[in-house]
Formats: structure tokens, sequence, C-alpha cells
């Protein structure tokens, strides 16, 4: 079954079907049969509760991993170093308790430099997440960090856990 194709029960074109008929991208559906060798997922879980305030940057230190019997994250240093150069899709989570009202703001870098952010606006005792995803070219021994910096006032405590309550967790994909 092609997950592209138009919903089975519309028979007019897309230029005029209804806004409740759903017609999807058309285009290839991926690989037929991914190998057993294919990478893997990886995922990492934070069980350090952090604070993020507005002095500096935190980078956020996941220190749980599952999914990969040979991690790229480096556990110590709070950072994610490809193995291989191609395309890879990142996508953390992080959770916030606010203890000042304010923004935090949320990072991706690549190699020191900052590729996608968000931001997150609280009062103080809510808890609030960021989620981001992106595809990034990463060369071999690019290093990728989740980083998080409060905005004027704001400061936050990270919130952190384990599978399957994991308040701040991140996933990276290898697609090529």
């Amino acid at each position: 079954m092609n997950p592209y194709s138009p919903y089975a029960g519309c028979s007019q074109p897309a230029s005029c079907c209804p806004p409740l008929c759903p017609y999807g991208p058309t285009g290839p559906t991926g690989p037929a049969n991914p190998s057993g060798t294919t990478s893997v997922a990886v995922g990492y879980f934070s069980t350090t509760p952090a604070a993020i305030t507005a002095t500096a940057a935190t980078v956020i230190p996941f220190n749980v991993y599952t999914a990969s019997s040979n991690p790229s994250y480096l556990i110590g240093v709070g950072a994610y170093q490809a193995p291989s150069t191609g395309l890879y899709v990142i996508s953390p989570t992080v959770g916030y308790a606010f203890t000042a009202a304010g923004t935090i703001t949320t990072s991706i870098t690549q190699n020191g430099v900052s590729r996608l952010q968000t931001s997150t606006t609280s009062t103080v005792g809510n808890d609030a997440s960021a989620s981001l995803n992106t595809i990034l070219l990463l060369n071999a021994g690019d290093i990728v960090q989740i980083q998080s910096q409060g905005v004027g006032a704001a400061t936050a405590t990270l919130l952190s856990g384990t599978y399957p309550s994991a308040q701040t967790s991140l996933s990276i994909m290898p697609l090529s």
C-alpha cells in the first residue's frame, strides 16, 4: 500500500476535491526492504536535572542511551559525534520546570553553530517543553549538541527521567 496515494473514498481529482477528502503528496514511498544491517535510530535521555539560566547556554546532558550497541553520543561531554558523513534526522524534546517566568531558547548546534532554535515561554511553577526536528548533513566527526538558555530573568530546571516517562530525550537517525 502506498501511504501517499489519495484517500480511497475520493473520486475527484485533487484540484476539485472537498476539504474533507485528504490527498497526500505523490512520489516514492522509500526503500522497500531495508536490510538488517541498516543503521537504526539512537535514543538518548537525560536523568540530570540541570539548571537553565540566562548567564550562558547550558549543554543538555543526555546521559542514558538506548537502541544502539555502538553509541556515538559522548556521554560525559554532552555531544553526539557523527560516525560517518551523511544525512541525519535530529529530534530533541526538552522539558523545563520554570523557576522564574520568561522564555527559554532551545537550540540544535552543529560544531558550535546554531542550526535550529525554538523558544518556550511559561510562568513560575509551570512545566513546559520544546521539540525540534531537522535534517542535517554531517561530516564524519561533526559534533551536534542541544543547548538551552534563559532569556532575561527566565530560569528553569531541566525535567529528567528515563523511558517510558522521559521528559528530555534525543533521537538521532542516520538517513544515508
